[in-house]
């Protein structure tokens, strides 16, 4: 049981551990050049290994196509899309070839690929004609003003950072109230139509004719991104098996190295479907942790069994494949995944788990928002999860209008923390021998030992961010105690401003109050999901694990309750299973489950968390600013 109950413990971290590719460093070089054109040179020159050349070819690209190069643009985009099909390069390179051959003015295809890919990865230049386009389509449509200025304004965000390319988009902007409304007329392609009637036979369940559908389309439509999805349909209608709407398949890892924390989660699973009233027929399918067992699994739950909804897979890479045979089937896939990568293969993929980017615009949302901190530090691990978190942090921050004038990382395995707490304070003698000389004398003139004078950090912020676990954060603080930094009550000098620690939800134990002491007090860090509150949801959810014999519940579990109890509403709900996930929302959530968003991600209410010499407790509210003094 002690097995078990440290693999849990160290999942809700690890699903946080989607890392960010770190781009090649001749991109900025080349981005930095008056000429794209001979920006894009550098990078067509440029040699990388398996992982850099996707991203060199992409801003080649985009530099290409930036200087009116199309062809060459469009060439690098093909070639990403062609020749490294699991680089998170290619959803910008799809983007990139849909720009291209919109050409100003998208519509079918080229539409449908401008509203679906995410926005992660893709450079901001391409993001920015990306929402122009848009914009204009919306505009053309004769949408409401409000949903066109949204685009518009997604549009001059994007292309703010490039002087020529904001100028360009504003002028843009400022004619779209100009474009008259087009005529409504059918922009839909004839593949887009005839897949369209695929769904409907499928949806139906009459199979003959989606089986003579599927035929006609492989006939005529060889090319067309939906090819896959007609074969699908084809091998649904040859083996009879109709949708069926109230079973929905579980894709976990039941064997292999995650097989304790998966049927930890399948427990609470099932316990979910339990108190929604067993609306669920719930089948389990083990993944065995590889991609392409769980590509199985989730062909065999669909088309040979029937499902109307998956659940799963956990893990990132499994996700990241399942998610685009998902769309392809059509079937609805709620991921237990955190990475927000698995959204960009279409509007069939949702992600259910809390992601780095929403715990960290939460923190913000206090911290910067609410509190008023500017100014942040960033300490963070040399791990993929450490640099991504920092680099998240820190775009948040700034977009804000924010600070971070202080970033250093280090090797996780270390065992003293010192020498990082002494680089973040910028103890550099002698950049600073103005102040050290200073600092001697008036320990000469208190009659002092010289020898032990030291320089204070340099502390230009107001917090600190540290993305990491509880049993480093501790040490952390203890290395920025000993370099005299304000942390929690602690204070070498009377006057000293206190420095506030932040975190994510890999602080939430009870231990960190323990081993952190003084030194991690009035922190603040952010969860899904908190034990500890008086909440009727929470307690009931509490109690029932308690008697299955699992130990302690953690976010992991109690948000794959949530999900498993807002799934089986939907199902309850009936009809499109897509649309009803976007619209059915969550009463009594233990994990701040609200509902799916327009984004496919799930909405939380989240807890703010602090830590006390009792141990974690809620954030209490700051005080009030007494505007008399």
């Amino acid at each position: 049981m002690k097995g078990l109950s440290r693999a849990i413990a160290a999942l809700p971290f690890l699903l946080l551990c989607a890392g960010a590719p770190r781009l090649p460093d001749p991109i900025d070089k080349a981005m930095g050049q008056k000429s794209r054109t001979t920006g894009a040179e550098l990078l067509e020159e440029a040699r990388g290994d398996e992982e850099q050349t996707p991203w060199l070819l992409l801003y080649a690209g985009e530099l290409r196509r930036l200087a009116g190069d199309l062809p060459a643009a469009r060439a690098h985009f093909e070639r990403i899309a062609g020749d490294y099909p699991a680089s998170l390069a290619k959803a910008p390179a799809v983007l990139g070839m849909a720009v291209v051959d919109a050409n100003g003015a998208a519509s079918g295809n080229n539409l449908a690929t401008l509203e679906l890919i995410a926005d992660a990865y893709v450079p901001p230049t391409l993001n920015a004609d990306r929402y122009l386009l848009l914009a204009r389509a919306k505009a053309a449509e004769g949408a409401p003003a409000e949903d066109v200025q949204a685009l518009a304004d997604k549009a001059e965000r994007f292309a703010s950072g490039e002087k020529d390319v904001a100028k360009r988009i504003a002028k843009a902007v400022e004619s779209l109230g100009d474009e008259p409304a087009a005529e409504p007329v059918s922009t839909e392609p004839a593949d887009l139509e005839a897949i369209a009637a695929i769904r409907s036979a499928v949806t139906s369940g009459n199979l003959a004719k989606a089986g003579e559908l599927a035929a006609t389309f492989a006939e005529k439509f060889a090319d067309s991104p939906f090819a896959r999805e007609a074969a699908y349909a084809a091998q649904r209608a040859a083996g009879g098996v109709k949708i069926d709407p109230g079973f929905v398949a579980v894709l976990l890892p039941l064997t292999g190295t995650y097989a304790l924390p998966a049927e930890s989660l399948r427990a609470a699973i099932e316990l979910g479907n339990k108190h929604a009233g067993g609306e669920l027929r719930l089948a389990f399918f083990d993944t065995g942790g590889t991609p392409e067992k769980c590509v199985k699994a989730l062909e065999q739950a669909t088309i040979q069994q029937g499902a109307s909804l998956v659940i799963g897979p956990l893990l990132k890479e499994e996700a990241l494949q399942c998610a685009s045979v998902a769309q392809a089937i059509h079937v609805p896939l709620v991921t237990l995944t955190s990475s927000e990568e698995v959204l960009v293969a279409g509007d069939q993929v949702f992600r259910g788990f809390p992601s780095t980017e929403q715990l960290v615009e939460a923190l913000l949302k206090e911290t910067f928002d609410v509190r008023g901190l500017k100014r942040y530090a960033i300490v963070h691990p040399t791990t993929p999860f450490g640099e991504n978190a920092a680099r998240i942090f820190a775009d948040a921050v700034t977009a804000r209008g924010g600070t971070v004038p202080a970033r250093t990382g280090y090797d996780p395995e270390q065992k003293d923390y010192r020498a990082t707490a002494k680089a973040l304070g910028k103890k550099d003698y002698k950049a600073r021998a103005g102040e050290y000389e200073r600092l001697k004398r008036e320990a000469e003139r208190n009659k002092q030992d010289v020898k032990k004078v030291v320089l204070p950090p340099l502390i230009d912020y107001d917090a600190i961010f540290i993305p990491d676990s509880y049993q480093r954060v501790a040490l952390l603080a203890s290395a920025l105690a000993f370099e005299e930094f304000p942390v929690g009550r602690f204070r070498a000098h009377r006057d000293d401003a206190p420095v506030t620690l932040l975190g994510l939800n890999a602080w939430n134990s009870d231990e960190l109050a323990r081993r952190g002491g003084t030194y991690v007090q009035d922190s603040i860090f952010v969860d899904a999901f908190d034990a500890r509150v008086d909440n009727a949801p929470v307690d009931t959810f509490l109690a029932a694990w308690k008697d299955l014999g699992k130990g302690d519940a953690t976010v992991v579990e109690a948000a794959a309750y949530d999900t498993t109890r807002l799934v089986a509403a939907v199902v309850a709900a009936g009809g499109d299973r897509s649309a009803a996930l976007l619209s059915t929302r969550l009463a009594d959530p233990v994990a701040g489950t609200l509902g799916f968003g327009p984004d496919r991600q799930i909405a939380r209410d989240w807890r703010l968390l602090t830590v006390t010499r009792e141990g974690v407790r809620p954030l209490a509210p700051p005080e009030p600013i007494d505007a008399g003094n």
